[in-house]
């Protein structure tokens, strides 16, 4: 497959091209992330088990197999842009986020 005209695959665009597109600055990152972790949205990923967690992740990561707006499937060679950057930032902003709560609220839970 092809993200902006660079030969890639999912795991490296998912893991790392789409956030690097966005911004290469990690304070911007951060700043975006605390933004979301609001502690209304911390509530709320708090929520359910850690088993619940991973349902929600697999239902999201179905998402990065298609083509946004679709049920169709993203093969080899496929060309991805604009419409595909638009669609995963946003899920992986706020994955990262709810990651950031979720390992926080553990790691306080452990050292308490």
């Amino acid at each position: 497959m092809r993200f902006y005209n660079f030969g890639s695959n999912l795991h490296r665009v998912w893991d790392s091209q789409i956030i690097e597109r966005y911004t290469t600055d990690e304070g911007e990152l951060l700043g975006d992330l605390k933004g979301i972790a609001t502690p209304a949205f911390a509530g709320e990923s708090l929520k359910g088990t850690p088993e619940d967690w991973a349902t929600e992740s697999l239902q999201v990561a179905k998402k990065a197999y298609c083509l946004p707006g679709t049920q169709n499937v993203i093969h080899s060679g496929t060309a991805l842009g604009d419409d595909y950057y638009r669609m995963a930032l946003p899920i992986i902003q706020t994955q990262l986020a709810k990651t950031g709560v979720r390992v926080a609220a553990t790691l306080n839970a452990i050292f308490r």
